[in-house]
């Protein structure tokens, strides 16, 4: 949108502003084709695109909990993902040694 236009003063107003401090969200940037802003736009239509399905999700999978509230299990999941993440990183680093962890097994309390 164009400052000045229908929508400028109630919601944008702040916008412009800070278009002319940060120039990287500025017209020029526009005018200038820095690809950075468009990039940026794009993976965030990504990242509502995973909001969206992950609602859709809790939708139709999500057990109700006492509250009432609609929940989705997954804990040991995000712990495989997190570990599988910092044994990518720790090779990226060079770090030729590096073995995956693998997840605790509960025992038998005697």
């Amino acid at each position: 949108m164009a400052p000045g236009g229908a929508w400028h003063a109630p919601l944008f107003v702040p916008y412009a502003l800070y278009g002319r401090v940060d120039r990287l969200y500025g017209a020029g940037a526009w005018e200038a084709r820095n690809g950075f802003t468009g990039a940026q736009a794009g993976l965030n239509v990504v990242e509502s695109v995973g909001y969206a399905a992950y609602l859709w999700v809790v939708w139709r999978y999500g057990e109700e909990d006492d509250g009432g509230k609609r929940v989705v299990g997954g804990g040991y999941m995000a712990y495989e993902f997190a570990r599988d993440i910092l044994h990518g990183l720790s090779i990226a680093s060079g770090d030729r040694s590096s073995k995956p962890a693998r997840a605790a097994t509960p025992t038998k309390e005697e």
